[in-house]
């Protein structure tokens, strides 16, 4: 089996010495317009995925792409440039590094990420697109913060982009304009809280800036139980303006009960237990299990069928629940 080296192509250029690098490898790239630029014309790319990125789901793409590169190694030593940084922003390697695939890291030059101050993180276009691609039946990516910056690498083609925009949108992100730079890497700036106020994942964010330590005196004075009366009273209040029908006061009160889900869930995070993605992965497969009627093509004509298929899935859950 021949070994592995992953090669970020941001920040090099023709003139590095690539024959030391790729001499006697199998070259293949993510990207092959990106690479083209970069590579001096005697070394030969084989193989690239600019039209699978373009055509295939993406997941299924992943899966394409780690699938070959794993077939490549099987036979010879493989070079697989990215357009961005070698071990930052790229969920190929990811993905090969959570199967234990052992492989050297060539990595570009960070400093051709876009400038950004302040706190930031590196996700890939195609992690994004996955994401979106998946939603809502098959979990979900950690929450962006919308208050850091946000670079995103390998923002390139037309399929990923597009569906890697929509998941971005759903976080509350204002992402025009989307220009990426040389690099395929797209900076979108921090968001003030104010006007990151309609994402969950800037509401997950200003509670847990509450419990931070230097945060709110009193919210990090709270435990699960001492907040617990909180939830029974804005539960109480959320019953009461439901009863009413005022809509704006619903929608109020809802605010305040999500505030109290969000802070246990901060609390259970700061414990270690779960964090709040996992309590929304955990409703939405149970949603979709227990419709099979919408979802698996089960058939369901009244709202009786429909509770006796809820109570029989919810038995047979519990059933090969572990004891």
């Amino acid at each position: 089996m021949g070994d592995l080296v992953v090669v970020g192509l941001a920040g090099r250029s023709r003139s590095d010495n690539w024959h030391a690098l790729l001499a006697g490898r199998h070259v293949v790239a993510r990207n092959r317009a990106v690479a083209s630029a970069t590579l001096p014309e005697a070394i030969a790319i084989s193989t690239d995925w600019d039209e699978a990125l373009n055509t295939t789901p993406p997941p299924d793409a992943i899966d394409l792409i780690v699938s070959d590169v794993l077939h490549l190694t099987q036979a010879s030593d493989v070079a697989y440039l990215t357009p961005g940084l070698a071990a930052l922003g790229d969920v190929v390697v990811a993905r090969l590094l959570e199967r234990g695939v052992r492989l050297q890291l060539s990595p570009g030059d960070l400093r051709v990420l876009p400038l950004v101050a302040g706190p930031h993180f590196v996700v890939d276009a195609l992690e994004l697109a996955e994401a979106e691609a998946r939603e809502p039946f098959q979990g979900t990516l950690p929450l962006l913060d919308p208050t850091a910056a946000i670079v995103v690498s390998n923002w390139y083609g037309t399929l990923v982009p597009e569906l890697a925009a929509r998941r971005l949108a759903r976080t509350g992100l204002t992402t025009q304009p989307m220009v990426p730079d040389a690099n395929c890497f797209l900076c979108i700036p921090p968001q003030p809280v104010l006007e990151a106020k309609a994402s969950l994942a800037a509401l997950t964010h200003i509670v847990a800036r509450l419990r931070r330590s230097d945060g709110c005196p009193w919210d990090r004075a709270q435990t699960p139980l001492s907040f617990l009366p909180s939830l029974t009273e804005e539960t109480d209040e959320l019953r009461e303006a439901i009863e009413q029908g005022a809509a704006d006061h619903i929608a109020e009160e809802m605010g305040d009960v999500l505030v109290n889900l969000l802070m246990q869930a901060q609390m259970a995070h700061e414990r270690g237990t779960f964090h709040i993605a996992d309590a929304l992965s955990a409703a939405t497969r149970k949603l979709v299990r227990r419709h099979p009627h919408v979802f698996a093509g089960a058939q369901a004509a009244s709202a009786d069928e429909v509770l006796a298929i809820w109570n029989a899935v919810k038995a047979a859950e519990k059933a090969s629940a572990p004891q």
